[in-house]
């Protein structure tokens, strides 16, 4: 979440390394985690549970994943710069809703 905070249009790319399971479809990602994925040796890249997530999987890191997250799907578009924090859906809900009359 935090690298998503931190990150700019800039450091995204369109690719389509994440198509293990998602073959020939463009997407964009943070080019840390495309440059992580490309230097890990292992085949696994985390776990979720007893489940082995493969490297260039399309599967984005959860809470519950365990291991190089950060060489996972960080799905990101070029609006990324306009994540500048973590909210509950609820509070964004009510920034974008007028107050009922």
């Amino acid at each position: 979440m935090a690298a998503l905070i931190a990150a700019t249009r800039e450091e995204t790319v369109l690719t389509e390394a994440f198509g293990a399971d998602w073959p020939d479809a463009p997407h964009r990602v943070l080019r840390v985690a495309l440059e992580a994925a490309e230097r890990l040796r292992s085949e696994v890249v985390a776990r979720l549970g007893e489940e082995e997530i493969p490297r260039f999987s399309s599967m984005p890191p959860s809470r519950e994943a365990r291991g190089e997250v950060m060489a996972m799907a960080l799905y990101a578009g070029e609006s990324v710069d306009a994540v500048t924090e973590v909210k509950p859906a609820a509070a964004i809900v009510a920034e974008l809703m007028p107050p009922a009359t």
